[in-house]
Order: structure tokens, then sequence, then C-alpha cells
């Protein structure tokens, strides 16, 4: 209890007592514009995405908000619409849309690994021939439709990517096998 109440913490306590003090006059008194630069601007913002979705219930990206505004968006403007959009619920049928997209991502990914899985098994890894270019269109697909909702969580956009890069890349390495093949054979 002693050391509680030793000048060392009395000091701090004091010292925060006083800036908090400052900050709430400092903010009373408009020594702080920048904060309420800030508040005005999300407001404002905010104001205009709420007019933006009752204009829009079909299509809520970030390049329709702009089209709707009629200008490009500062960073900060593009952060809150994000945010604002991130937070927002989805009407029932854009949550079935970005679950069914959501699927052709996985699917795109796990054809992807698949033919990374077959491609030793002989007379078998001529699956991989369909696997990774299956892989590619589906990713592109998914990687296209998840745009509509801004590459939201659960859109399909990482594992459309994921299944993107896994075919992209097998289907190099197996056109660098078959070289490798050619040049030994002759």
């Amino acid at each position: 209890m002693q050391r509680f109440f030793s000048s060392k913490w009395l000091v701090i306590g004091c010292i925060a007592a006083a800036l908090f003090a400052f900050n709430a006059d400092g903010n009373a008194a408009g020594f702080v514009p920048a904060k309420k630069d800030k508040a005005i601007i999300v407001q404002e913002t905010v104001q205009q995405i709420m007019l933006y979705k009752k204009a829009e219930q079909t299509a809520f990206t970030l390049a329709g908000f702009e089209q709707f505004l009629g200008r490009k968006l500062s960073r900060k403007e593009k952060r809150i619409f994000t945010v604002y959009n991130f937070y927002t619920e989805l009407t029932p049928e854009e949550e079935a849309a970005m679950i069914k997209n959501k699927r052709l991502g996985n699917l795109s990914m796990i054809m992807g690994i698949a033919g990374y899985m077959v491609m030793f098994i002989p007379y078998v890894s001529a699956l991989t021939i369909a696997l990774w270019p299956a892989a590619i269109i589906t990713g592109i697909i998914a990687l296209t439709r998840a745009k509509k909702f801004d590459n939201r969580k659960g859109s399909g956009f990482a594992s459309g990517l994921a299944g993107l890069l896994t075919g992209g890349l097998g289907l190099v390495l197996s056109f660098l096998a078959v070289l490798l093949i050619l040049a030994l054979w002759q």
C-alpha cells in the first residue's frame, strides 16, 4: 500500500489527470481541430453511404459508390466505406451468392492441391492435365465474383486465389517437366 502512495505514482497520476483535463478542455475549446475534422469526415461519409445504399440495393461496391458521388474518394473515405461495408449485413440473396462463390473458390483450391497429390502417382498423373486448368478457370471465376462483395471475408477470394496460384504453378511445373523429358529423350 505504501508503494501505491509513493511520490513516483503520485506524480504519474497527477500528470495523467492533467492530460485528461487538458484534452477534455482542448476539445471543447476547439484546440484540437484534427479530431473534429476526422469526425465530420466520418459523419458525412457515412451519411453519403446510407444514401447510396438506399438508392442502389443491388450493387453495393466501392466503384459504384464513387460513380454515385461522381468523384474519386480519398483514402480515408475508402477506409470508411470498407469498414462500413464490413459491418453491414448482407441481404439473403447476397449471402447465398457469397456462399456459392466461396464453394467455387474452395473447389478451385482443392483441384489445385489435388493436382500436386496425384502428380507422382503412375497412370493417374494424367489427371493433372484436367485438374490444373480447371483450378485456374474456377479460380478466375471465383475472383471476379468476389469483387462484387469487395473481397470481404467469406466471399471466396482467398480460396479462389489459392486455386489460381496452385493451378498456374502446376501448369508451369508440368510444362518444364515435359521440356526436361524431351531434352533427356534426345
